[in-house]
């Protein structure tokens, strides 16, 4: 009998790992769903909706895509250049969700009584800047604000700049809401604030480090 004991202990023991596995895949299904859409994508969601009764709630508390870093403030030192490009060269989406909106989504074509698949989408566009130089966002007027997402420290019209130099170049990102589909699967694909991503302009300043004022 003492020697069974060990032996029925190790059997117990490996057959109760598959038994974990498969009781958490379970709690994992109970909350979320797969919805196979019509391009065939597959996106799991939770299973509640959250509601946007206003464009101001759908665009604010986004999930970052990007880190947070602080921007380097130009203090009263004038930029040396200024510049513009266009599209970016990568896209990230995260934090798939289904919602129904408010009245207010009447406006980009959405219906109240239709939940939506929808996420975070962070667009990308990498600068050559040399290490005695960095970039700060531009001004954008009323007229071309909306050719630009959102500054995801703000909510407001803008982007980020990632500090960091990487091999001679800085990288700005922008976020979006992205609504990507019904809840049957159909295609929408439109933004939030709603721009053509692919003529999204960056508008930047170039700063020279050495007008710094000196700690």
């Amino acid at each position: 009998m003492t020697r069974i004991l060990p032996q029925i202990c190790t059997f117990l023991r490996y057959c109760t790992l598959p038994l974990l596995v498969i009781l958490a895949a379970c709690n994992d299904s109970a909350s979320t769903e797969r919805i196979l859409t019509s391009d065939g994508q597959v996106i799991i969601v939770p299973k509640d909706e959250i509601y946007y009764p206003e464009e101001a709630d759908f665009l604010t508390n986004l999930n970052p895509v990007v880190i947070q870093r602080k921007n380097l403030k130009a203090g009263e030192i004038m930029p040396v250049a200024t510049d513009s490009v266009y599209g970016y060269d990568r896209t990230e989406s995260i934090d798939w969700h289904k919602a129904k909106f408010g009245k207010w989504a009447e406006k980009y074509g959405y219906r109240s009584d239709v939940c939506y698949l929808v996420s975070t989408m962070a667009l990308f566009k990498d600068v050559p800047v040399d290490g005695n130089h960095f970039i700060l966002q531009g001004n954008y007027s009323p007229f071309d604000s909306d050719s630009i997402g959102l500054n995801i420290n703000t909510s407001k019209r803008g982007f980020i700049v990632d500090m960091n130099n990487h091999a001679g170049f800085m990288q700005m990102s922008t976020v979006l809401r992205y609504v990507g589909y019904d809840i049957d699967g159909n295609a929408v694909k439109q933004t939030v604030p709603k721009i053509d991503i692919d003529k999204c302009k960056w508008k930047y300043e170039i700063y020279d480090k050495r007008d710094l004022p000196q700690e």
